[in-house]
This record gives C-alpha cells, structure tokens and sequence, in this order.
C-alpha cells in the first residue's frame, strides 16, 4: 500500500488481499507468519476510538481484501475501528469476513464521524456483537451531521443484541444514498430488546 507522493492523504491498494495466505480455509497463526494472528484476536482495527480515528484517504482502487478475520470483546471492532470526519474509505471490497467484537461494530468501520464518507465500498461474510452491529457500519453518532455512506453495499450476515442492521447498526447522523443490503440479520438467543431493521437497526 501507498500513495504515490502528492496524489493523496492516506493509503491505497495496489492488489487484492488475501488473509487467508496458505489457502487452507482458515485464517490462523500459519497465515502471513501469524502477523495478523495475535493469538487469535486477529487484525487490529486502524483507529480504535475517539482519540485514535483515521483522518485520511483510503482507496481500494477495485481491489478486495478477502478472509479479513477479527475476534475481539472489545469495541469499535472492524478493518477501521472509527473514521474521523476528514476520512474517505473509496471503492474497496472486504469479502468473505469473519468479524467478532462489542459494541460498536462492522465489517467495514465501526463508526463514522463528522463528515467522514463511506463511497463505492461492499461487504460479504459474517459479523457478530452487542450493540450497534452493521454489515458495512456498525454506527454514526448523532453530530456526524455531515458523514455519507454511497453507493455501497452489503451482503453480510449479521447478529446482534440490539440496534443492528444488514447495512448500518444506527444511523444517528449523517446521511445514505444507492445503498443496499441483502444479506441477513438474527437477534441471539434470549435477547429480546433493542431494534432491527433490513437496512438500518434504527436512525
């Protein structure tokens, strides 16, 4: 990954990649020298939070990252934990994905802030948490007036507590345009509050 020097303010793919590097089905410690393993938590979300949101360009160029797989109890889980209100995620692909975390979870981010954006970007593959779990977006908090999510999509399986939808968990603020989901969202056993939704768990 990298920009050439003064085309952008962040990163870009120049090829698909691939989590599970030994082609066996499984993303374990025999992939990548177990450089994304951690023992089993799997990647570390770029940005975990308030403090720590990435601020710059992301462009996936068409190409996917594939088998992204993450196992954590904590929150603002996804390949990018939070955005920050300058971030721009573009034309990206996570496919086949196996994300686990708290609150506050997608495969794609976890939460988008002011006017961060979300363009052309798709998710496939699984996603499970508490709160606030989306298949793209796992949340906008509600003085993200300006952040966008367009023409995305996501097909993920998703499962959670409450507040959780195929495309976005909640979207408190900002704003969605040509995008769609079409993938499936399951409550867990035994709980019985919260919302769900198709598309949004609840705006």
């Amino acid at each position: 990954m990298g920009c050439p020097s003064g085309t952008c303010t962040g990163y870009e793919l120049t090829a698909n990649l691939e989590f599970d590097s030994d082609g066996d089905g499984d993303v374990d410690a025999n992939d990548h020298g177990g450089a994304y393993w951690n023992s089993g938590a799997g990647w570390t979300p770029i940005g975990s939070g308030a403090s720590d949101r990435y601020s710059g360009d992301f462009k996936g160029n068409g190409h996917t990252i594939n088998n992204l797989f993450i196992n954590r109890s904590s929150n603002n889980i996804g390949l990018f934990g939070a955005i920050h209100s300058t971030a721009c995620i573009e034309t990206l692909g996570v496919t086949n994905a196996d994300v686990t975390g708290g609150s506050y979870t997608g495969i794609l981010t976890a939460t988008i802030g002011g006017a961060g954006e979300i363009v052309a970007c798709y998710t496939t593959g699984s996603v499970t948490g508490n709160h606030y779990i989306g298949g793209l977006v796992g949340f906008t908090p509600t003085n993200a007036t300006s952040a966008s999510i367009s023409s995305s999509y996501s097909a993920a399986y998703v499962s959670g507590a409450s507040n959780s939808g195929w495309l976005i968990g909640r979207l408190g603020g900002g704003s969605m345009a040509h995008a769609y989901s079409t993938g499936k969202v399951v409550r867990p056993s035994g709980s019985t509050a919260g919302s769900f939704g198709s598309f949004a768990g609840s705006a």
